[in-house]
């Protein structure tokens, strides 16, 4: 989790730190029921937003 760490560009406050155990928790508890696990992840990003400091943008589909 370095990257949401206070002082990266990415840090979004001590308060969204409480959902990573409750999300493991959930995790855990539907693998050892057998359950399929799917994660589609959006995000949209202002032209100037500082994550770009960190990451490069990106132009097109991943390869």
């Amino acid at each position: 989790m370095a990257s949401c760490e206070e002082g990266n560009h990415l840090f979004c406050g001590e308060a969204a730190h409480g959902i990573i155990p409750r999300v493991q928790r959930l995790l855990a508890r539907e693998m050892s029921r057998g359950s399929l696990l799917f994660f589609f992840i959006i995000d949209s990003h202002d032209p100037d937003d500082l994550e770009f400091l960190t990451f490069p943008r990106q132009t097109g589909p991943p390869p």
